[in-house]
This record gives structure tokens, sequence and C-alpha cells, in this order.
């Protein structure tokens, strides 16, 4: 308000708070305004100051309740590529243990053993990288990139080879950025599980990782997943944003884009999308790399 009323600024008010009612209540308010100077004796002075007070609470709810149903529709999604996953070295393990039962050559039975043995260690990958969904931080910390794909890619393997898609990964080594991490994995597990859905019929996802520039002092990563599925037309792409537009009918919910848009714009990234119908779909992350020296990045 100090601000609003000194004679050197430009006179706008734009606040967002909360209050506490007697009850115990707590209310967001959003209030705006704007002073009116007059000169007295030659100073600029404010005479008047209009504005408005907008109770927001309700808006606060309602955002707070699609993320929650966000982040349940996106616990089942994983659950399910999660069960696909476990399945199949399951499955392995079983039979290994069966032939093992009545193999009589010693050396045969060793190597179906560490067969299992192997088995064993992709379950265990595939529940560490699991938990790792429900035990970041919300706040920004330094990561690998090339990790992070690797993590989500785990989760969709049980999806990806039914449904013959190659999967392609560019990801230039040692590359970090800062972000919070459990928060850009399921940005990344969103649009890894949309491309999928658009080569029911086969294809290529295609998932790069390469620095470009450097932007204040920190590196700029351009992080892409395009897939060569469907395709959206102009229409379709102009509101893929958009809270609750969805053209999977019945599968979908319409606030996986967004909500995945609210998360880049919280970090200060920015996210983009570029398709083409029947040719495919390729979404841009540029993210904040971390700290970089003073040398200009090129290419």
């Amino acid at each position: 308000m100090e601000k609003a009323l000194d004679p050197g600024g430009s006179g706008l008010f734009d606040s967002e708070y909360r209050i506490l009612r007697p009850n115990g209540e707590v209310r967001w308010i959003a209030s705006n305004g704007r002073a009116f100077f007059q000169n007295l004796s030659g100073v600029p002075t404010a005479i008047r100051f209009l504005g408005t007070l907008l109770d927001r609470t309700e808006q606060k709810l309602a955002h707070r309740a699609l993320l929650e149903s966000e982040k349940l529709a996106m616990t089942g999604r994983l659950a399910v590529s999660i069960a696909h996953e476990i399945k199949n070295p399951l499955d392995s393990i079983s039979n290994l243990l069966y032939i093992v039962r009545d193999e009589r050559s010693a050396e045969k039975r060793r190597e179906y053993l560490s067969l299992a043995e192997s088995e064993l260690l992709r379950l265990n990958e595939i529940s560490s990288n699991t938990l790792r969904f429900y035990r970041e931080p919300v706040d920004s910390n330094s990561f690998d990139v090339a990790d992070l794909i690797e993590s989500v890619l785990v989760l969709f393997r049980g999806r990806i080879a039914p449904q013959k898609i190659r999967v392609q990964t560019e990801l230039q080594p040692g590359i970090a950025v800062e972000a919070p991490e459990g928060e850009l994995r399921q940005v990344i597990v969103n649009l890894v599980g949309n491309a999928i859905d658009a080569m029911s019929k086969g294809g290529r996802l295609i998932i790069r990782s390469r620095e470009l520039r450097q932007e204040k002092g920190h590196r700029c990563v351009r992080l892409t997943v395009a897939d060569t599925g469907t395709g959206m037309p102009p229409e379709v792409v102009a509101r893929v944003f958009e809270a609750f537009y969805t053209t999977k009918k019945n599968t979908g919910t319409g606030i996986g884009l967004w909500i995945s848009q609210e998360i880049i714009k919280k970090s200060g990234s920015k996210i983009r999308v570029k398709s083409t119908l029947g040719r495919g779909t390729v979404f841009s992350l540029y993210l904040r790399g971390t700290a970089a020296p003073t040398e200009e990045i090129t290419g």
C-alpha cells in the first residue's frame, strides 16, 4: 500500500492475502486498486484510492480439489503400470524355479538361478523407483535429467512392449536441472503416458535432452517428449492445456496437461507443444539448469 501511495510509483496496488475471522475461519482475499494524485502546493499527493476486495476462498478450494483429483488419477495410472511391470518378472521367476526343480545339470541350474536373481533385481528397481514418487520434497533441488527419465521409463515397460513401441532416448550425460523433482517426474509421467496412448498401433517414443544457452547465470535445458502417434489438429492443440478439455472421452480427466503446465510455470520454466495430425506430437520443456560458468554455451 505504501508503494501505491508513493508519488514516484505507478499508483497501482495488487495483493493476495489471508484473513482470520473471529470464529477461526481462514479466507483468501484478492485486493487491487489505484491511487489518484493531485498537486497540492506543488507536491504530488494521493487524494483518492479506488479498489476492490474479492473473496477467492471458494476458487482456492476448487483449485486444491482439482490438484487432489489429479493426484488420485496419477496414482491410478502408476498402479496399472507398476502392476504390469511386477507381473512380468514374477512370472519369469516362477517359471525359472519350476525348471530348476527338475534340472539335473548343475551348470544349467546356476544359469537359471542367475536369471531369477536378475529378475529379483528388476523387482527391486521397480519398487525403488515407485517409492521415489512419494518421497520427493516439494522444494527445488538439483538432479540429473537422464536419471529422472530412466526412472519414469521403468514404470511404463509393461505398456511399451505389448504396443510395439520403440523407445529412443538421446540424453546428454551430466545435465542437471533445478526443480521440484517429484513434481517434474509427475509431468514426465503424464507426457509419456499420453504419448503411449497416442500410439496404440505402435510407433516411436523419442525423449531428448539438450543444453541450449546461458540465461541469467543458469543453463537452460530443453527436454522433449515426442511420439509418432495420431497427432492433433490445430483446434485441439490450441486448447490442449485447458482444464477439463480432453479428447479421450471416457478415459481422460482433462486436467493432466493443465496440471503439468501449472507445475512447469510455478518452477519458472516453460512448456510448448507442436503436433501434426497423423504424424505425431512433440512436447518441449524449457527447464532451469544448474549454475553455469561464465563462458557462453553454444549449440
